[in-house]
């Protein structure tokens, strides 16, 4: 008797692939190789450009990219596949929106639409519901994953990623994680991100008290706008001052981000600094003079700040 062996298609091969970058947590990288694999769909049969756009959508909804799991939607409907599972991520995308009363009316679309009984009708709601409470718990993971690995991480550019993926967490989140927030405060790392997340804490109106210590001074400070003026004030005269130099507009925008880093590596110890030498020396002006008036304090001062702050980026490369 002849032996049957039952070889894998192309895109359940790709499929594999995708659960395992997703088993990984690495959703950019599905989304990348999905979007890659449907561009070359003549390639793909069309029950692969089927199963391949429903794994999208769930990806596009781990995300949060709701105008992109709309696309999806409509695109499997025009394909003629609509079932439970893709009217239930169409319902679920709409209630993780807060939007209940758009929900409701697309549960009651499909009820029609896919001529439910009411058996298949309870079988929808179910799995709404058990969709639902899978992508907020998966959320939730990631959003503790993300405040326990700013503790883990020691590299700049690591923590500076990290800052950024908490900037689109909900501000709610951030007092469930106030012990691990102050920690990283404490922890030897370069003055410029614990002034980046004291700026991120301000905007989330998280308030907490964080002390700042250099060289035998302290500062308690709590993370509010009123305490980051004196930052802002330094940066937005720093920037004018910068437009006096007559720079091109690459040098510019250079000089504009060595004046923000310099600031948030100073922040909050700004006595005896004076913005127009650092202007000039971080652009590296001729009209900077090189030798310094001895009884000048913010001169001597300024400069030697800016000494350190140019060896901390050297040890950060």
């Amino acid at each position: 008797m002849a032996i049957i062996y039952d070889f894998p298609t192309p895109y359940e091969e790709k499929l594999k692939e995708i659960e395992m970058l997703l088993e990984k947590k690495y959703i950019d990288q599905a989304i990348c190789a999905l979007e890659d694999w449907l561009q070359t769909a003549e390639s793909i049969s069309v029950d692969g450009q089927k199963e391949m756009l429903k794994k999208l959508l769930g990806c596009y909804l781990l995300k949060k990219e709701y105008e992109s799991c709309e696309d999806i939607v409509l695109q499997l409907k025009q394909f003629g596949c609509l079932d439970l599972a893709i009217a239930a991520y169409d319902i679920v995308a709409s209630l993780l929106q807060g939007q209940q009363q758009e929900a409701d009316e697309k549960q009651r679309g499909y009820r029609e639409e896919l001529n439910l009984s009411s058996f298949g009708y309870k079988n929808l709601i179910e799995l709404v519901y058990q969709l639902k409470v899978f992508y907020e718990e998966e959320w939730l993971d990631d959003i503790n994953n993300k405040f326990n690995a700013l503790l883990k991480a020691d590299g700049f550019e690591e923590i500076y990623v990290i800052l950024l993926d908490l900037q689109e967490i909900e501000a709610s989140y951030f007092m469930e994680f106030q012990e691990t927030l102050k920690q990283f405060f404490k922890m030897e790392h370069s003055p410029i991100l614990k002034t980046m997340l004291f700026e991120l804490l301000s905007e989330k109106e998280i308030v907490l008290e964080i002390v700042f210590s250099e060289e035998g001074n302290s500062k308690k400070l709590k993370t509010t706008q009123e305490n980051l003026a004196p930052l802002y004030e330094l940066i937005a005269s720093g920037k004018k001052e910068l437009h006096t130099l007559g720079l091109d507009e690459f040098s510019m925008l250079w000089c504009e981000q060595q004046i923000v880093l310099f600031y948030q590596f100073l922040f909050p110890f700004f006595e005896n600094i004076d913005n127009k030498v650092v202007v000039q020396k971080l652009s590296n002006s001729t009209e900077l003079e090189t030798k310094l008036e001895n009884d000048s304090t913010p001169n001597v001062v300024t400069v030697e700040k800016i000494n350190q702050y140019m060896l901390s980026l050297s040890l950060l490369i």
